[in-house]
């Protein structure tokens, strides 16, 4: 039997708007609410194969370790009122270094589009700036939910953590908007931590950025946001970990666009 991981992340978000004079007056904030709402939709599970890229360098930037290997990930949907995204994943008996490898670019999309989670009561506000003409706009997030950095005994993402998100927006060719990019910074760095590939270390950045896309279940007419590649960059005192994510939805159960 291949080896499984449950895991359920649960997230703080945010949906508030830049103060008027940001340069956000331009767009209609509630469509981008409901960009939100785009993303892994609840009334959806979602196989999708995950093909994962780990690459180690020392200080000096030499290559000391590089594995790819594939594991699929079914999403079980999300409970935004919760702020709750549950999921599960699974790898051969020898891909576990990658199964607990791809969680890292899983959890930086999580967090990330939880920025864009409405929430009641919170005074934290979006800052939306628009590009030049032709070239959408961006829509970042402040560093809120703050703690001390932690790093996770199970896998190389943070248990405790403070991070700001941003996303480039657009339009598809129906002028209907679309999300396109992403990043994630964390916060309160440096600070000591014991990860996999080099040992006891003093992480001095963990950012990550990654591509989205559309898709489709097969009758259903709505799109939703899935990511397509994201990349994860872990530097230490000790050397660097890149961490690469490559999402394919599964043939027979959904479809890109």
């Amino acid at each position: 039997m291949a080896p499984k991981l449950i895991g359920t992340f649960l997230l703080s978000g945010l949906v508030c708007f830049g103060q008027p004079g940001s340069g956000s007056d331009s767009v209609d904030r509630t469509r981008i609410t409901a960009l939100s709402k785009m993303f892994l939709r609840d009334s959806a599970e979602l196989p999708m194969d995950v093909a994962v890229t780990t690459v180690v360098t020392d200080p000096a930037g030499k290559e000391k370790r590089r594995s790819q290997s594939t594991v699929h990930l079914v999403f079980h949907g999300s409970n935004q009122q919760a702020e709750r995204f549950s999921f599960n994943s699974r790898s051969g008996w020898f891909n576990t270094g990658a199964l607990r490898d791809s969680h890292t670019g899983t959890f930086a999309v999580f967090v990330a589009f939880s920025r864009l989670v409405p929430k009641k009561d919170s005074e934290d506000r979006l800052e939306i700036r628009q590009e030049p003409p032709g070239q959408g706009f961006l829509i970042r997030s402040p560093n809120r939910d703050c703690h001390d950095f932690e790093m996770s005994d199970r896998g190389l993402y943070p248990t405790r953590y403070c991070s700001s998100a941003e996303f480039h927006a657009g339009s598809d060719p129906s002028g209907a908007l679309t999300l396109e990019r992403f990043s994630l910074e964390i916060a309160n760095l440096p600070a000591p931590a014991k990860i996999a590939y080099l040992g006891d270390v003093r992480v001095r950045r963990m950012h990550a950025e990654g591509d989205i896309q559309k898709a489709y279940l097969p009758k259903d007419p709505r799109p939703f946001f899935i990511p397509k590649r994201v990349a994860t960059t872990i530097e230490t005192d000790k050397g660097n970990i890149v961490l690469t994510n490559v999402y394919t939805l599964t043939a027979d159960r959904a479809r890109k666009k």
